[in-house]
């Protein structure tokens, strides 16, 4: 008789703890906007979180034979009048609320699982306010989209390389500016580790940097051409190239930068202006 309300007692328990993980759980109906003829997956969703109601937009691929329905970027958003510039590589795990949760895309009732993440956490500090940024996670590999983080945010621990970010800035004349810039391939490694204080350092200031493409370097030292392509490059701390660099709102966006050659002796051998895009 014991044993038996013992089993009860746990069976109980085991309810009451499952019931409480499932609704946690946030499951979002996705509205099909995809197209079978162009095999393109594309669909969207909305869901709430403490308040705060979001919007999520996926795209990818969609195939019939063999059958193949695959997202492949995310764009969430709890601002409407945002871009869709900002889409990111369709993560394992999103960040958003201050919370993480394991992304589930589930094929045959079309909708969009956030289960909570329940992995120890450990705070990792941001110098910056990102609208977004995406990191992978080593060994093992896991995609992480973290938006709007704040200035720290909760991961498990491992080894990341950064992916891409995006945020928003305002310079000393006030005109705001929307940024975006992708992690180098051979950029720092962030460790989070349980006993450590782990920073992610990305943002300015930035460096200018002008780099000659590698390609048109070749075809004019074998005399294929007789024009150098120059690349202006701004880099971060991080390593991260900015990628894309554009005013918001009544902002305007300035002259390209220019430039100037000179050879060893000083004299002005060419001189130009670079072009956005």
């Amino acid at each position: 008789m014991v044993l038996g309300r013992k089993l009860l007692l746990i069976a109980v328990l085991a309810a009451s703890v499952l019931s409480a993980y499932a609704s946690d759980t946030i499951s979002i109906p996705l509205h099909d906007k995809s197209s079978a003829r162009k095999g393109r997956l594309a669909c969207f969703g909305e869901f709430t979180l403490d308040g705060q109601r979001y919007a999520v937009w996926l795209t990818g691929t969609l195939r019939k034979n063999p059958v193949r329905i695959q997202p492949t970027r995310m764009h969430v958003t709890a601002n409407e009048d945002e871009g869709y510039e900002c889409w990111q590589q369709f993560p394992d795990i999103l960040g958003v609320g201050g919370r993480l949760y394991q992304v589930s895309f589930q094929t045959s009732v079309k909708t969009l699982d956030l289960v909570p993440f329940e992995d120890d956490l450990i705070p990792v500090a941001l110098p910056v306010d990102a609208q977004r940024i995406s990191l992978t996670r080593k060994y093992p590999t896991r995609s992480l989209l973290l938006y709007r983080p704040g200035r720290q945010v909760m991961l498990p621990m491992g080894c990341y390389v950064l992916r891409e970010y995006q945020l928003e800035q305002q310079d000393p004349k006030g005109a705001r500016w929307s940024l975006s810039a992708r992690g180098a391939r051979d950029g720092p490694i962030l460790g989070v580790l349980r006993k450590e204080k782990a920073a992610l350092d990305i943002g300015g200031p930035y460096v200018t940097q002008v780099r000659v493409d590698e390609r048109s370097l070749q075809a004019f030292q074998g005399s294929q051409r007789q024009n150098l392509l120059l690349r202006h490059v701004l880099e971060g701390r991080w390593k991260e190239t900015v990628s894309r660099l554009s005013p918001i709102g009544k902002s305007t966006q300035p002259p390209p930068p220019a430039f100037t050659i000179r050879d060893s002796k000083g004299a002005v051998v060419a001189h130009g202006s670079f072009r956005y895009g």
